[in-house]
């Protein structure tokens, strides 16, 4: 099964940088009611070193947002950063 990171958590530095990336929100892709986009439906723990950790940041943080995209179905779990895939690299 391929995932999405479609958002994120920050971390408070016990493990690794102060404000890095610390848990991925991802999602699959979905067929419902509103037509084809992607559940999210798992949070994973990065587990990331420092140097990770950093190219992660310069991947997502170019896309963040502070609401899911349309086409991403969020449930219960909120997250507090998300990412719009169109403005990444």
């Amino acid at each position: 099964m391929d995932l999405l990171v479609v958002g994120w958590w920050r971390g408070r530095g016990v493990t690794g940088l102060p404000g890095s990336i610390a848990t991925l929100l991802c999602a699959a892709a979905s067929v419902g009611d509103a037509g084809e986009g992607y559940t999210a439906f798992c949070k994973v723990g990065s587990g990331f070193g420092r140097e990770e950790q950093a190219r992660l940041a310069g991947l997502l943080e170019p896309g963040e947002t502070a609401s899911p995209p349309d086409n991403v179905r969020i449930g219960r779990t909120r997250s507090p950063c998300y990412v719009d895939i169109s403005r990444t690299r």
